[in-house]
């Protein structure tokens, strides 16, 4: 899923880009990215994650659906509210 900033609603990469077919197979990897957060995060203790290899994995993932997306969107790698570094830094670079 997407987040359309314009319209303020999350969108599905297959509805939103339907002839894109790199950024189709991107779909499974990010699956598996948030199932590794939904498996190993602890919310009680958020600091015991592994915030970094989640974080280079999905900067990793941002990075190929901007280059799929490069003349049709601009992708925006924002940490969750469960990092305990979101108040630090919200939005990290691609």
């Amino acid at each position: 899923m997407l987040f359309n900033v314009r319209s303020q609603a999350l969108v599905d990469v297959r509805t939103a880009f339907p002839c894109n077919k790199a950024a189709a197979r991107l779909l499974r990897p990010f699956a598996d990215w948030q199932r590794f957060f939904e498996k190993y995060h602890d919310a009680n203790r958020p600091q015991r994650f592994f915030w970094g290899r989640y974080h280079q994995e999905g900067l990793n993932l941002a990075r190929r659906l901007q280059a799929a997306l490069i003349d049709v969107a601009v992708v925006r790698y924002q940490r969750p509210p469960e990092d305990p570094q979101v108040s630090v830094v919200e939005e990290i670079e691609l």
